[in-house]
Formats: C-alpha cells, sequence, structure tokens
C-alpha cells in the first residue's frame, strides 16, 4: 500500500448519537440513535435502540459500498406482542444482505437471515417465569425497483416516483431451522406528484405476503410507524397478510427558520391518511380479520448539523373497524 494512500474504514467517525422518544397510545419508549460514516460516505453504521420497562428493541446496519457488490449486515430485536395464555412471542435476528446493482434503477439481492422466536411466559405481574427459543433461519432472494424525481424535500417527499421489492425466502431444517416453510413478499409504493410547485404528493403503499407450509406456521401483520397506524403487533394473524396506507402530504411551512439546541427546523407538512389491512388462511378471504384507522399527522423536518435530515411526527388516528378506538402517536421516524 502505498504511503499516505487514504483507508476509508479508518476514516470512520460517529456523526451523531441522537437520544428520542416515540410515544403512542400503546405505551412510551426512550430511543438512542446513532450514525457512523467516512468522508467518502464508503461505510455507513447506523442504528436504534430503546426500553420501556417491558420490551428491550434494538436495531442496527453496516453497509459497505466500496466493494462490488455493496454488503449490508443488520440486525434487530422487535417488541413482546401477545399470543393468549399469558404468553408473549418476539423476534431477534441477524442478517446478511449482498446487493448487486444491475442498472441505475434494478439491484438483485441474495438474503440470509439467522432469527430466533422467543415465547414467554409472565405471570400477572409481568415477570418472565420462562421462555422457549426456537431458530427460523431463511435464504432468500430479493429484486429491488427505484425511481424517485428529486426536489428539495425528496428525502421524505419524493416529486413523483416508484418503489418496488419482491423477495422470496426459504426456511428449512437442513439450515438449521425449527420450522419448514417458503415466504414470499411484496413492498409496492408509488408517489404521485399532485401539484410540484407546491409540493403536494399523494403517497400509496401495498404490503403483502404469504406463507406456505405443511407445519401450520402463521404470520402476523407487521407493525410500524407507517403500516396500520394504531394497530398493534400480533392483532392480525394468518398465512395470508396485507397492508395499505395512502397519504396526502403538504407543506404549511416550507421553511420555519426555528433553531432549538443546534436543530434546525425548516419543512412544516401536514399528512392525512387511511390505513387498511387483514389477515386470513389460504382462500378463505371472505372470513380474515380486517381492521383499518385513518388520521392525519403534523411532519417535521430538521437538519442534524446542517446536513443529516430527520423526521419529527404528531398524529392522530381512529380506528374505523372494528373496535373504533381512538389513538396518537409521537415519533422520530423515517416515512415510507
Amino acid at each position: 500500500e502505498a504511503k499516505g494512500s487514504y483507508n476509508s474504514f479508518l476514516g470512520i467517525r460517529p456523526i451523531f448519537l441522537l437520544p428520542a422518544i416515540t410515544i403512542s397510545n400503546y405505551g412510551l419508549w426512550g430511543t438512542i440513535g446513532m450514525y457512523f460514516l467516512d468522508p467518502l460516505d464508503k461505510h455507513t453504521i447506523s442504528g436504534y435502540a430503546y426500553f420501556d420497562g417491558f420490551n428491550s428493541v434494538f436495531s442496527w446496519s453496516y453497509t459497505n459500498r466500496q466493494l462490488y457488490p455493496t454488503i449490508i449486515f443488520s440486525g434487530y430485536q422487535n417488541p413482546y406482542y401477545y399470543t393468549g395464555a399469558r404468553i408473549y412471542r418476539r423476534y431477534r435476528a441477524n442478517n446478511i444482505e449482498v446487493k448487486f446493482p444491475l442498472s441505475g434503477h434494478f439491484s438483485l439481492s441474495g438474503l440470509a437471515l439467522f432469527q430466533t422466536s422467543e415465547d414467554a411466559l409472565f405471570d400477572t405481574n409481568g415477570y418472565k417465569l420462562g421462555q422457549v427459543d426456537k431458530n427460523e433461519n431463511n435464504l432468500g432472494i430479493a429484486c429491488s425497483y427505484l425511481t424517485y424525481r428529486e426536489r428539495v424535500d425528496s428525502d421524505f417527499n419524493p416529486a413523483g416516483g416508484r418503489y418496488i421489492n419482491l423477495s422470496y425466502l426459504w426456511s428449512n431444517p437442513a439450515i438449521g431451522s425449527n420450522y419448514d416453510y417458503h415466504l414470499y413478499k411484496i413492498d409496492w409504493r408509488e408517489y404521485i406528484d399532485i401539484w410540484r410547485r407546491g409540493a403536494h404528493t399523494l403517497a400509496v403503499r401495498f404490503y403483502g405476503r404469504a406463507i406456505e407450509t405443511n407445519q401450520g406456521h402463521t404470520i402476523s401483520l407487521p407493525w410500524d410507524d407507517n403500516t396500520l397506524r394504531g394497530i398493534p403487533w400480533g392483532a392480525l394473524r394468518g398465512n395470508r397478510t396485507v397492508a395499505s396506507s395512502i397519504e396526502y402530504r403538504f407543506p404549511l411551512f416550507k421553511d420555519l427558520g426555528f433553531n432549538f439546541l443546534g436543530l434546525y427546523f425548516d419543512r412544516f407538512y401536514i399528512v392525512p391518511f387511511v390505513d387498511y389491512g387483514g389477515a386470513w388462511y389460504g382462500n378463505e378471504i371472505m372470513s380474515g380479520k380486517f381492521r383499518s384507522t385513518f388520521g392525519a399527522e403534523a411532519r417535521f423536518r430538521f437538519w442534524i448539523m446542517s446536513r443529516y435530515p430527520m423526521i419529527l411526527r404528531l398524529g392522530l388516528l381512529q380506528e374505523i373497524e372494528p373496535n373504533n378506538q381512538a389513538g396518537w402517536l409521537f415519533s422520530i421516524q423515517p416515512t415510507f
């Protein structure tokens, strides 16, 4: 190696460690977010962790763009959700993804997922009495298509475009798994430019999964801040799940000009939305369970060190069927 040559890996430096909170009618979580990279952005390390007294949750990711293909290592631990008889379940996993860019818009990935499902028994006071762990390892393949029309706030509100991700995962005892199944996923997002000058966008998302197995294995509708807001983890289960979301994003202010503790706030958006999703078994879609919510969010974009954008979100929502329950959320999270 030539004297004085640049080593991008040794150039990795912390950019920020951000304490934050996520609050909804289902709980309060304290969060620590982190972001590290080198000056040429060849290596990126990011993640978060939180604990609410019952759940310890984390997610991390390392991306190496110096090599071809791009290599991504990641891991997570999800919160518990109730399965019945005082038993709660959560998942923790480590992932490896090798991504081959095929063109300016397409990429093909190979995936390896080493996941553990934990079924824990709690007493009436919330103390854990015991747990049973099962391995749920997967090998898979994914194909992605991405095209965004750029504008100054395209990091969270593209001026039109599309994202499609199709993936297949295989689980079998031959790869150390306690399960035998085939899992198919589709994540489709459309961004429709309604009024470019005014930065008005209609954002539509469809997320579907299907599992094929002879073991009676089921999947639950995943929860995040962009899919079925107000519906808790594990509320909908089956071997077929779908979720959809429609948002109309428009700014009230394009530059608030507000600085707080070194965080610069510029965009202020109002976002009415409708979420809908359900789960069922096989072809019995008419006997499945479906739930929907509607509401509105206020979204503020702020900048860390005038370079790294984050989104602060405040939302009110109302479930339509079957419980007609009102809810709310506060988060510092990316949007879809």
